[in-house]
C-alpha cells in the first residue's frame, strides 16, 4: 500500500491543482452574483497558477506550489529512507558474511598450526623416566645404605642429542609442605643446569634405554628420622631425578624432564609400608617407587643463555 501510494505520486497526468470557480476580485461583481443578477458572461474553472489574477490569486499559487513542493520532498524522503533500509541491511550482511570469513580463517589456522605442532612432536626425540629400587641396608651409625638404578629411555622418533642426567636424595621438612618440597626440588633442577659444561653428554636413539646406578650411603644425622610404630623410627626417601637433551627438530633449546619418587617399602604380607625402617634390610621385592607426582614435568631454556662461565 505505502509503494503504491508512492509509485502513484509519480503519475503526471494527475491534477496537482484543485479546479475552482473564478472569483471576481471586485466584491460588488459577487454580490451580485449571489444575489441572482444575471452577467454576461457565465463564471468557469480556473486553476490558480494559469494567469492568477489579483493577489489573492497570486497568494494561493504560491500556497499551492509550496504544498507541492512539501509533497515531493516527502515522497523523496520516504523513497530515502526505504533504499536506506535496503542499503544498510545489505552492508550488515556483508559486514556477518566478512567476520564468518575471518572467523573460518582463524580457525582453519590454527588447525594448521595444531596440525604442525603434532607433526613436530611426532618427529622429535621424548625423553621418560624411572627408577629401580635395588637395595637399602643399614649403615653404621644409624645411616642407610642404597643401591637405585634411574632409568631414562627414548619414546620418541629421533635422537636425543647433549643427553646427561643428574640425580640426588632428598627428604621432606617435617613442616615442609608437598607444594614447597616440589619448588625446593624444582630449584635443584634448575641448579644442576649450571653443570652442563662440566658433563660428558651423549646421544640417545630412539627406543635406547640407559641405566644409570647410584650406589651411596646417608649418615643418620641427614635423615630425619621419626617415631613410626612405638620405638620403631622409619624416614621416606625422596629420589630426584633429572634429565637435559636436545631435539633434532629444535637443536638450539635445552629440553629438560624431571621427577621425583619416594621410597617406600612392602611387608611380609604384600602391603605398602610408607617408609624405610632404621636398621633394616630391604632387597628388590622389598621396596617400590612410588612417584611423588603423577606426571613428569616437562620445561625448555635457551642453549645460549648457558654459559660455561
Amino acid at each position: 500500500m505505502l509503494f503504491g501510494f508512492s509509485l502513484g505520486s509519480l503519475d503526471t497526468d494527475k491534477e496537482r491543482y484543485e479546479p475552482y470557480r473564478y472569483a471576481a476580485d471586485k466584491p460588488a461583481e459577487a454580490e451580485s452574483a449571489q444575489a441572482g443578477v444575471p452577467r454576461a458572461q457565465p463564471l468557469g474553472y480556473r486553476r490558480p497558477c494559469q494567469d492568477p489574477k489579483g493577489e489573492t490569486e497570486s497568494d494561493l499559487c504560491a500556497q499551492w506550489k509550496a504544498a507541492n513542493a512539501a509533497e515531493d520532498s516527502a515522497f523523496w524522503a520516504q523513497w530515502g529512507f526505504w533504499i536506506a533500509v535496503v542499503g544498510s541491511s545489505f552492508l550488515l550482511w556483508q559486514i556477518m558474511l566478512t567476520r564468518e570469513a575471518v572467523e573460518d580463517t582463524g580457525r582453519a589456522t590454527e588447525a594448521m598450526r595444531q596440525a604442525n605442532r603434532i607433526s613436530e612432536n611426532a618427529q622429535r626425540a621424548w625423553i621418560t623416566l624411572g627408577i629401580e629400587p635395588d637395595h637399602a641396608s643399614p649403615y653404621p651409625g644409624g645411616g642407610i645404605y642404597f643401591r637405585i638404578n634411574f632409568t631414562a629411555a627414548n619414546v620418541g622418533n629421533t635422537e636425543a642429542t647433549h643427553f646427561f642426567v643428574k640425580h640426588s636424595v632428598l627428604f621432606q621438612g617435617a613442616g615442609e609442605s608437598s607444594n614447597d618440597f616440589a619448588t625446593r626440588m624444582l630449584g635443584q633442577v634448575e641448579a644442576w643446569l649450571d653443570k652442563i659444561y662440566e658433563i660428558k653428554t651423549l646421544t640417545v636413539v630412539p627406543a635406547e634405554r640407559v641405566v644409570v646406578p647410584w650406589w651411596n650411603d646417608i649418615a643418620s644425622k641427614d635423615i630425619p628420622w621419626a617415631k613410626i610404630l612405638g620405638p620403631v623410627m622409619g624416614s621416606t626417601p625422596v629420589f630426584l631425578m633429572a634429565a637435559y637433551y636436545r631435539t633434532v627438530s629444535d637443536p638450539d633449546r635445552i629440553q629438560i624432564v624431571w621427577r621425583a619418587w619416594m621410597l617406600h617399602a612392602i611387608d611380609e604380607n604384600g602391603d605398602a609400608v610408607h617408609w624405610i625402617e632404621q636398621g633394616k634390610l630391604y632387597r628388590r621385592k622389598d621396596l617400590y617407587g612410588d612417584p611423588f607426582n603423577v606426571c613428569a614435568h616437562h620445561m625448555t631454556c635457551d642453549a645460549s643463555l648457558i654459559s660455561a662461565d
